[in-house]
């Protein structure tokens, strides 16, 4: 049982191919976990440092009143946090 060279060709194009396959779909759960954990890891530095982000874009609103000027989400559970605080806390 000899291999020809066409065989033997045949064989290797066949296993490029099947790795190239392999390869293609692995990119998307890659990307997907990815972006997954960078941000789990942001969401969990922000909470550590307080900060607010817009629930729609992510927009930093430490400086924003209850709209976010990126997108005009309304942030209701910030609003009843700041009607909800006592006027001498500032």
């Amino acid at each position: 049982m000899s291999v020809t060279l066409a065989e033997d060709a045949f064989q290797f194009a066949v296993a490029i191919v099947g790795l190239i396959a392999i390869a293609a779909t692995c990119v998307l759960p890659v990307l997907f976990l990815t972006l997954r954990i960078r941000d789990i890891v942001r969401r969990a530095r922000d909470q550590a440092h307080g900060v607010q982000r817009c629930a729609k874009c992510g927009y930093d609103l430490r400086s924003s009143g209850n709209r976010c000027p990126e997108c005009g989400a309304w942030d209701a559970e910030r609003n009843e946090r700041v009607r909800m605080k006592p006027a001498s806390e500032d």
